[in-house]
């Protein structure tokens, strides 16, 4: 009878859902559509840009994604490539009268920051209308992108506390041993870090060496830009960091400081606001935000360009092996290879720019993409545009292109592999569950449920080197050095950007502006050219239903075990072995 009223309930359960299906359909739907609003733009609106909100590198306003993150509630993330239009648009229009920046962090990578900060000073310079920022509080990384503003304000309570730039890694050794759960772990390269975590308490004095010098790097470049943009000194900033200042709550010592200009209430603030809109005190302000305003076509794509289009192709997320089925925040190789092909084989597409913001992944999909760049290359330019991230699998599929270009503050390098399989043998015995394998082969399979035998070790451990030598091979003629020069400086090895240029690892410093010149200059084009954005969007109702499907497990996973939920996917995505078994990843994270 239990059994009965078990199944019968989720018959049930199931008749509601598939009844309630095509209302949650149209409701996301409508819910998502909200997003094509059109804006009255009046005179005197204030323009406004939260960067604590997600800001990537491409904007990805599919209708697949807006059901997706309708139904799961997830943020939207804006892309540079659609906030680089809209600021040049908002700069010529006369009803802009000022931009305002808000927002206590800076949500993007660190590159992306740059890039941001880049955006908004090209804005002021020329627009000739003020930039002010306020929030109630406000950290560094906020603080670099705002030193671009005429005046910063904050609230006089307000914390403006900078940190400095750190990494921070949890470590699972103890509690793998503690519940029976062991990690068989190849790697080449003493830098490579990423698998650390799994059989180590800590830092090895090779990781730790490597982050301390990045991190000092993008301090720096951080600290000077800020120094720079507030008329002070760099040594004022590190004073000011390095003695915790900001942990007062009182923002008149970031007022002594140079950091801020003044602190106030946000009343005061929109009298201000009233002044550069030409409006009366006490009446009513008018507020656009930067990514609703007077919406354009992201690709802005002239229908008959004379000399020919460049094609932008964007390479951003984990790289996985095969397809995404409709899954735009990731690399796929099947999927990327397929677009690359399609734009060598473009007549009318004269030079490519390879936007890549990578840590990497698989080592098979990665080599995949390889071979499609280094066929471009063979008939026509590619320049690789490095955002936040370009390493380990990343900069594998960079190392063809004819020019390379990094932010200073760039995580590349990297140039290492590793092999990886969980084993939850003891995990098993300790729940008392036994299993027995057998097999035709002379050497069982992996099962996860043992530690390697001696062979797979060994066959594992020969795959991981050829790997290694592969990847050196790809960069050593890439970039044409020798084989000993890029093993030097690989080994697993993260740089920041400007130290890559500096070892040869990339050509230059520079955005994807500067990458998508570059390919101009080497494809020889006029100034009638066009840009034109791959991947395509797919924007068809079977993506649609694909990202509902995601979105209703996604809801489902969430409402079963909360914030816990995120964290288990992180974790389940650690565990999962590549088609393979050999990764090139880099795992540094900096905040």
């Amino acid at each position: 009878m239990k059994q009965f009223l078990l199944t019968f309930a989720a018959v049930l359960l199931a008749g509601f859902v598939l009844l309630m299906l095509p209302l949650i359909i149209i409701s996301s739907i409508a819910a998502a559509s909200m997003s094509d609003k059109d804006v009255e733009v009046k005179e005197g609106t204030i323009l406004t840009l939260d960067i604590s909100e997600s800001i990537s590198d491409r904007d990805l306003d599919s209708p697949a994604l807006r059901v997706r993150n309708a139904m799961s509630g997830s943020e939207t993330s804006h892309g540079l490539n659609l906030l680089a239009k809209k600021l040049e648009k908002a700069a010529k229009d006369d009803k802009i009268s000022a931009l305002y920046i808000k927002g206590e962090s800076a949500s993007a990578n660190m590159a992306n920051q740059r890039e941001i900060r880049r955006l908004i000073a090209d804005f002021k310079a020329s627009s000739g209308k003020p930039v002010y920022y306020f929030s109630s509080g406000m950290d560094h990384k906020a603080a670099y992108v705002a030193s671009a503003a005429d005046s910063i304000f904050v609230a006089p309570a307000g914390h403006v506390f900078f940190y400095g730039c750190l990494s921070s890694k949890y470590y699972l050794k103890r509690f793998s041993e503690k519940f029976g759960i062991g990690f068989d772990v190849i790697k080449h390269g003493k830098y490579k870090s990423a698998v650390e975590p799994y059989f180590r308490d800590s830092r090895s004095d090779e990781d730790r060496e490597q982050t301390l010098r990045y991190l000092n790097v993008m301090w720096q470049e951080m600290r000077d830009t800020i120094a720079a943009g507030r008329r002070i000194s760099p040594e004022a900033v590190d004073a000011y960091t390095d003695n915790l200042i900001g942990l007062s709550g009182d923002a008149d010592a970031a007022i002594k400081a140079g950091l801020i200009d003044k602190a106030i209430y946000y009343d005061q603030f929109a009298n201000t606001l009233r002044q550069a809109a030409g409006k009366k005190p006490n009446e009513k302000l008018d507020f656009v935000n930067v990514f609703d305003y007077d919406n354009i076509d992201v690709a802005d794509l002239k229908t008959d360009p004379k000399d020919g289009k460049v094609a932008i192709v964007y390479a951003c997320g984990q790289i996985y092996d095969g397809n995404g089925d409709g899954d735009e925040n990731n690399i796929y190789g099947d999927d990327l290879a397929a677009t690359l092909r399609s734009v060598r084989t473009d007549t009318t597409i004269k030079a490519v720019v390879m936007r890549v913001n990578s840590p990497g992944g698989s080592a098979l999909a990665s080599d995949i993409i390889w071979r499609e760049v280094a066929q471009i290359k063979a008939e026509k330019p590619i320049v690789v545009s490095m955002g936040g991230y370009a390493a380990s699998g990343g900069y594998y599929i960079s190392c063809a292109a004819n020019y390379i270009y990094a932010e200073p503050n760039t995580l590349t390098g990297s140039i290492g592999v590793f092999g990886m399989i969980p084993n939850f043998g003891g995990l098993a015995n300790n729940a008392g569950v036994s299993f027995d394998v057998v097999s035709t082969a002379k050497v069982p399979a992996v099962t996860g449920l043992e530690p390697l035998s001696e062979p797979l070790r060994a066959a594992l451990t020969s795959s991981v080197e050829n790997t290694y030598n592969t990847f050196v091979s790809r960069v050593s003629a890439g970039r044409e050095m020798s084989f000993e020069s890029v093993d030097s400086i690989g080994g697993g090895r993260v740089w920041a950007g400007s130290d890559a240029v500096n070892n040869g690892l990339v050509d230059g410093l520079g955005n994807l502006d500067d990458a998508i010149d570059m390919a101009v200059e080497l494809a020889g084009l006029g100034d009638n050219y066009a840009t034109e954005e791959f991947p395509k969007t797919d924007d068809s109702m079977a993506s649609v239903m694909k990202q509902l499907g995601l979105s209703v497990r996604a809801g489902v996973g969430r409402a079963l075990l909360g914030d816990e939920y995120d964290e288990a996917m992180k974790i389940k995505e650690k565990l999962q072995t590549p088609d393979g078994f050999v990764w090139a990843v880099c795992d540094e994270m900096v905040k």
